[in-house]
């Protein structure tokens, strides 16, 4: 017959067991305690060296699909700023998404009130930015402003107005209108949408030179 533990090891057994479950469960998912501590000082460090000036990181949150951590965070003079800091995935270097979010709160300062102005029958509007920008250590310093850094793409939710022969060429003004403060203000913007409620007034980077009428805004119009 078969030897068993006595009940006193059994018990000390199943209760190493859980432990050892429950430990191993957290560092999968949230990861050593410790680790945050330590990355919050990493990061904070490594925005100031690279910025010169002071920003202020929320909670560090730990991605255990691929082992790393990340959080956001804004400059001490901006509370309202929050952008991305946190490690590549592949290399676990720290990066960040500071002059990205700083150039889009620019464009979207400059372009927000013409678009509320022109376009009142809006339902609302969207800004995006995008960049290959490189950015030299001067740079990094002083920023500069997001119309040497990005190209803007702009959408305009208008779908409670429908285009017809009464008011086409009222709607393509207000178009023509906005498209001449973009060129007057050299502003990179690559798309323009303006959604209508039956068709879409689409604008290419290459058009937006172009286009100087309503004419050349109603045959960009679909059928």
């Amino acid at each position: 017959m078969g030897s068993f533990l006595p009940k006193s090891k059994r018990s000390r057994s199943l209760v190493l067991i859980v432990l050892v479950i429950v430990v191993g469960s957290y560092l999968l998912f949230f990861g050593p305690p410790w680790k945050p501590i330590a990355l919050k000082k990493q990061f904070e460090v490594y925005l100031e060296d690279r910025y010169q000036k002071d920003f202020t990181l929320k909670k560090i949150d730990f991605d255990f699909i691929h082992r790393t951590y990340h959080s956001l965070a804004h400059p001490g003079d901006d509370p309202s700023l929050h952008f991305y800091v946190g490690q590549d995935i592949s290399s676990k270097e720290i990066n960040d998404a500071y002059p990205q979010e700083v150039w889009k709160q620019e464009a979207n300062e400059e372009l927000t009130p013409w678009i509320s102005k022109l376009f009142t029958a809006s339902i609302n509007h969207s800004i995006e930015t995008q960049t290959s920008y490189e950015l030299s250590s001067d740079e990094l310093v002083q920023l500069p402003e997001y119309k040497k850094a990005v190209s803007v793409r702009i959408g305009i939710n208008m779908r409670n107005t429908e285009i017809s022969d009464n008011n086409k060429d009222k709607e393509l003004e207000l178009v023509l209108q906005f498209l001449t403060l973009i060129r007057e203000e050299t502003i990179r913007v690559s798309y323009l949408a303006v959604d209508y409620g039956n068709k879409t007034l689409r604008v290419n980077y290459e058009q937006i030179k172009e286009v100087n009428s309503i004419l050349d805004l109603e045959n960009l119009l679909p059928n």
